[in-house]
């Protein structure tokens, strides 16, 4: 090696960890606006921090754990982006507090690209069994946000399977402030509240609440409320305030539930369901009389759940019904 090469060769051994270290800082300097209240500013951070690629998700995981959760669910839409693969290591060889993030990133990334999952695939499996460890944890947005993600996914019959864990979890959290993005395909998908509230609707229950509630016009304070420059994380804040504002219709709801659940969590879970198809089978019948007041689609969906069939009249439904009723043991298996 000639002696300019070697000077070369020492001068970027000297400087490779000056560049890292400059690094680390614009990193947290990216993760500290993702919080901001301005979309503008968060939404850029959010941008040059998937821009950076796979190589920057260990250290954005690395913070995950730890983060608040005002910042943890922008570090998992960033994660989400480019964390896929990181994730799945981490759900098999990781230990149980990485296990469950990585569960978290994983869903996320997933149903954020509309994907299907691999149902059969040893990291689908460590996922469920990280998210149900994590609806168990005494953290309201936790057991939030790994219940949510256990039933997002309307082709998997995880809910079915653990729902006797599932739905307590479910009834406990609702009244979550989080907004997590999943690069919303039409309906409330990001305020984690409203997706586990119209998911109780479909699991549990003689009526469905959020519809009725909807139909009432807006609910909690609606001075201060975040404009269309705000960011997600400041209208998380405001949901938090409107909640608590809230609190004593929420607490009313939650009894509601409760109650149901109570009186009917000795029953297996295709005994539930079976009653449910049965609710939703008059309730569709009502919504063609009016629907005005209950919007059948809504109620076809709710139907899908349990049947995992889109039937979207009443006597196409209770023909159904009527084929499928004796050997009733649950929503069918995805489909590869």
């Amino acid at each position: 090696m000639n002696t300019l090469a070697a000077h070369m060769v020492g001068l970027a051994v000297v400087l490779l960890p000056a560049c890292a270290a400059r690094g680390a800082p614009q990193v947290d300097a990216l993760v500290a606006a993702l919080t901001s209240e301005d979309a503008k500013v968060a939404e850029e951070a959010r941008a040059k921090l998937e821009g950076m690629g796979a190589e920057v998700v260990p250290a954005l995981f690395e913070k995950l754990p730890k983060a608040d959760w005002t910042l943890k669910p922008r570090l998992l839409e960033v994660l989400s982006a480019n964390g896929r693969e990181f994730a799945k290591q981490k759900l098999l060889k990781g230990n149980e507090t990485e296990n469950i993030y990585a569960a978290l990133v994983y869903e996320l990334s997933v149903t954020c690209a509309a994907e299907d999952f691999d149902y059969d695939a040893p990291e689908f499996k460590a996922m469920v069994e990280a998210l149900l460890r994590a609806i168990k944890s005494e953290d309201k947005n936790l057991r939030a946000a790994a219940g949510y993600a256990l039933v997002y996914d309307e082709k998997s019959t995880v809910f079915f399977d653990h729902l006797h864990e599932i739905v307590p979890a479910l009834i406990s959290c609702f009244d979550t402030e989080l907004i997590i993005d999943r690069h919303n395909r039409g309906g409330p998908a990001e305020v984690v509240h409203i997706g586990i509230w119209i998911m109780l609707d479909a699991l549990i229950g003689d009526r469905l609440t959020y519809d009725e509630f909807e139909k009432r016009g807006p609910q909690g304070p609606q001075l201060g409320k975040p404009g269309a420059g705000s960011s997600r994380a400041a209208f998380q804040k405001w949901l938090g305030s409107a909640l608590r504002a809230d609190s004593v219709k929420m607490e009313a709801f939650r009894k509601e539930w409760s109650t149901w659940w109570n009186e009917h969590s000795q029953l297996s879970a295709a005994e539930i369901g079976k009653r449910m198809i049965e609710r939703d089978l008059d309730l569709l019948q009502q919504a063609e009389k009016e629907p005005r007041k209950l919007d059948p689609v809504v109620v076809s969906s709710m139907l899908q759940t349990w049947t995992g069939e889109f039937l979207t009249t009443a006597s196409e439904a209770r023909a159904w019904w009527e084929e499928n009723k004796r050997r009733y043991v649950g929503p069918p298996l995805p489909k590869k």
